[in-house]
C-alpha cells in the first residue's frame, strides 16, 4: 500500500489475496475481532 495514501488500491488487494491463496500458512483477517481471536489462540498455543 502507498503510505502517503492509506486507501488500498485494487491492484494491492489482488496481490495480497493472490499471495494468501498460494501459501497455505497465510491467514487473511478481515476485521479487528478476527485478529484478536486469532492472536488469543496463537498466544495460548505457545
Amino acid at each position: 500500500m502507498d503510505p502517503l495514501h492509506p486507501h488500498p488500491h485494487t491492484d494491492d488487494i489482488r496481490v495480497v489475496f493472490a499471495a494468501a491463496m498460494r501459501t497455505p500458512t497465510v491467514r487473511v483477517l478481515a476485521n479487528e475481532m478476527q485478529a484478536r481471536e486469532w492472536m488469543d489462540r496463537v498466544v495460548r498455543e505457545t
